[in-house]
């Protein structure tokens, strides 16, 4: 983690229209989000193949 909280995101490749970034993640936020993610797919039952858009 650097000063003030901030991660560091190293940009991997840029293909204008959505950057792939690599960042590290402490242990128990990635695990919160993995949780979190499984529940919502549980939720909403989405099944592998299904198409689905994730805004902010």
């Amino acid at each position: 983690m650097l000063r003030g909280g901030a991660r560091r995101v190293d940009v991997v490749r840029n293909s204008g229209v959505a950057p792939c970034v690599r960042s590290h993640v402490p242990s128990g936020d990635n695990q919160y989000a993995g949780r979190s993610l499984g529940r919502q797919v549980q939720s909403e039952r989405i099944l592998e193949g299904d198409q689905v858009v994730i805004t902010p």
